[in-house]
């Protein structure tokens, strides 16, 4: 509501303090009023540049460490959609869509494609920036199990503006498939203890290499003598039970 020629009053301060702190001074005096988050995450990555960790900065101005790590993800966007970002080009989800990635050619890249498409949703960036990740949901992945995956040293991606699942990625697509293929084959192998003659370990069931194979049915084995008397006996007794 006020207008940009509006002279803003502002309070000198000399002192011997560091940059970081004069950061923080101007940060704290301006707080209590809605500010632009961009100038928000700016002055949290400053303060971060400056030697203070993500935890410190959430304790001095009263906010989780959430809120800090968000702001510093948005602080890592591409300064040129930071810049269009407060003329209104594009909004504040659109903006937190691009913190998926830190490549920043990446980000500009796709903000190049979908510059003239302002009806593009915000959905739709993520999933152009995720090219080259796996959703966590994706079956591969919950076959193998989040947890395993980390344990083996694959990298993880989380979206920390999506709730959920929906917001993780695994950056490792080789390593899920590798330990997906370890999988099965122990699974492969307690089948071989029950006696079958042959198996084959294939991830994909739509795989080329098992297009020439057809389903066989099962075919009933003639019973032993016993086993033939033991059916007969339990033959009966249903008919007396559904007799009486």
């Amino acid at each position: 509501d006020i207008p940009t020629s509006y002279g803003v009053p502002c309070r000198l301060l000399k002192t011997e303090a560091d940059e970081s702190e004069l950061i923080e001074i101007g940060l704290m005096e301006n707080h209590h009023v809605p500010m632009h988050p961009a100038d928000e995450f700016e002055a949290f990555s400053a303060l971060l540049e400056a030697g203070k960790s993500a935890a410190d900065i959430a304790a001095r101005f009263g906010v989780t460490e959430e809120v800090v790590l968000r702001r510093l993800a948005l602080a890592r966007v591409h300064p040129s959609l930071i810049k269009k970002f407060r003329k209104g080009a594009l909004t504040l989800e659109m903006l937190q869509a691009f913190t998926l990635t830190d490549d920043q050619e990446l980000q500009q890249q796709i903000w190049r494609q979908i510059e003239a498409q302002p009806w593009t949703e915000v959905y739709t960036v993520r999933q152009m920036l995720a090219r080259s990740y796996v959703e966590a949901s994706d079956k591969r992945v919950r076959f193998v199990g989040l947890t395993n995956y980390e344990n083996e040293g694959g990298p993880v991606r989380r979206d920390l503006f999506a709730e959920g699942e929906q917001g993780v990625y695994v950056e490792d697509l080789s390593l899920v498939e590798r330990l997906a293929s370890e999988k099965l084959s122990r699974l492969a192998e307690d089948l071989k203890r029950e006696g079958w003659k042959w198996i084959a370990v294939v991830p994909d069931p739509h795989d080329a290499s098992i297009a020439r194979l057809r389903r066989l049915g099962p075919e009933p084995s003639p019973l032993t003598r016993k086993r033939q008397a033991r059916l007969d006996g339990l033959e009966r007794e249903r008919q007396e039970i559904e007799a009486e």
